[in-house]
């Protein structure tokens, strides 16, 4: 399968506050658990943030 790359993007002073856009990636990913892994811990690259989830393997 693919892998799935899912990002928040801050925007204005937003980017003071990146703990709350770490909590909804890790929500998300904790959602996904039964058919994804988490293959990289949300980073921070300028204005966003991301994960990458990889298909679990049969």
């Amino acid at each position: 399968g693919d892998k799935v790359k899912v990002s928040v993007r801050f925007k204005g002073r937003e980017i003071a506050h990146t703990e709350f856009g770490r909590n909804v990636l890790t929500k998300f990913a904790e959602g996904c658990a039964e058919i994804a892994d988490l293959e990289s811990n949300p980073k921070l690259d300028g204005r966003s943030m991301f994960l990458v989830l990889a298909p679990k393997k049969k």
